[in-house]
């Protein structure tokens, strides 16, 4: 029963990861690309605080997926330890 619970953990933390990694990824396309329309001339420069602020919330992301990594090595460790124990 309990190794069953750990494997949809495992599961659901991965595609949470996966997850955040498409919005990781997507923050990132955007904010390059907004900086590079405003260093190009495209847009105005007041235009680049969304960049900014994209690459400012890429930090939080990537600590939530580096949380998540973690959870899943223990979860992974967790289950290695039960089927040894039988």
């Amino acid at each position: 029963m309990r190794k069953e619970q750990i494997k949809e953990e495992i599961i659901t933390l991965r595609d949470d990861n996966k997850h955040g990694f498409i919005v990781l990824m997507a923050l990132a396309t955007a904010s390059v690309t907004v900086l590079f329309q405003v260093l190009v001339g495209d847009i105005k420069a007041v235009f680049s605080f969304l960049g900014i602020t994209g690459f400012i919330l890429l930090i939080p992301v990537f600590i939530w997926m580096k949380q998540n990594k973690e959870k899943i090595d223990a979860l992974i460790k967790e289950l290695g330890e039960l089927n040894d124990a039988k």
